[in-house]
C-alpha cells in the first residue's frame, strides 16, 4: 500500500451510516512499518513511498485478484530486470472502480528538485494516455495522466491476455507529476526495485 500512513496507524474501513458503524468493528488491521525513500545497495536513492500493513483476516478478507470481462485474473508482482517494450501497455483500477489504459512512458524517471515529494523523485515509472504515449513522437501529442487525487496506492498492472490467467503489477500509484503547463504524467514506484530493499528476499514476496 501506498503513503498516507505512520506505523501504529490503525485501518479503518468507512460506513455509510452510523449505524452500520456501530455494528461492526471498523478497524480491521494496522500499519506497521513505512518507507519513503531507499537507498539500494548499488547507491543512489529509489521512492518507494510505501507502508506494510497488518491485516486482520478475521475481521478483514483478501482476494488478490482482480475481474475483467467476467475473467478473474490473479496478480504477480513483476519481477524480471527490465519491462519489455512490448509490455509497456497498462492498466490502472482506479477509485472509482474505472479501468484506466494508458503506457509506460518513462522508467527510471527521477526529479531531485521537485517539490511535492520530500527528496525528490527517484527511479520511479512515468504513465500517460495511451494515445499520447503512440503519437508524442509523429504529431507532438502532449503526455497526459490517467490517474487524478485519491488515486494514490492503486497498481499499475499489465494489461490481459488470453494465454495466461494472471495479470502482472509493476508498481504502485504514487501521485501525479506536471512537465511543464501542457503535460502531466501519472507516478508510480517501481515495485521490482522496491521489493529488495524492503525484503531479504523478494522471491518469496508476491501476492498470496
Amino acid at each position: 500500500m501506498a503513503h498516507a500512513l505512520d506505523p501504529g496507524d490503525e485501518i479503518e474501513i468507512p460506513f455509510e451510516s452510523d449505524k452500520a458503524s456501530e455494528a461492526y468493528e471498523i478497524i480491521v488491521g494496522k500499519c506497521r512499518k513505512t518507507f519513503r525513500m531507499l537507498e539500494p545497495q548499488n547507491g543512489g536513492k529509489l521512492t518507494a513511498d510505501l507502508a506494510l500493513l497488518e491485516l486482520d483476516t478475521g475481521r478483514c478478507s483478501v482476494d488478490n485478484t482482480i475481474t475483467l470481462s467476467r475473467r478473474r485474473l490473479r496478480l504477480k508482482i513483476y519481477k524480471g530486470e527490465t519491462i519489455p517494450h512490448d509490455d509497456h501497455s497498462v492498466m490502472i483500477l482506479d477509485q472509482y472502480g474505472k479501468i484506466q489504459k494508458g503506457r509506460i512512458s518513462e522508467e527510471g524517471l527521477t526529479d531531485n528538485h521537485i517539490t511535492d515529494y520530500a527528496e525528490g523523485l527517484h527511479d520511479v515509472l512515468g504513465i500517460c494516455a495511451d494515445h499520447a504515449s503512440t503519437k508524442r513522437k509523429k504529431t507532438g501529442t502532449k503526455r497526459k495522466r490517467i490517474t487524478g487525487k485519491g488515486d494514490s496506492g492503486a497498481l499499475v498492472m499489465s494489461r490481459p491476455n488470453t494465454q495466461t490467467d494472471f495479470v502482472y503489477v509493476y508498481g504502485i500509484v504514487i501521485g501525479t507529476y506536471s512537465i511543464g503547463k501542457d503535460e502531466s504524467l501519472t507516478i508510480a514506484n517501481t515495485l521490482r526495485k522496491v521489493i529488495p530493499g524492503v525484503f531479504h528476499d523478494r522471491q518469496e514476496v508476491d501476492f498470496a
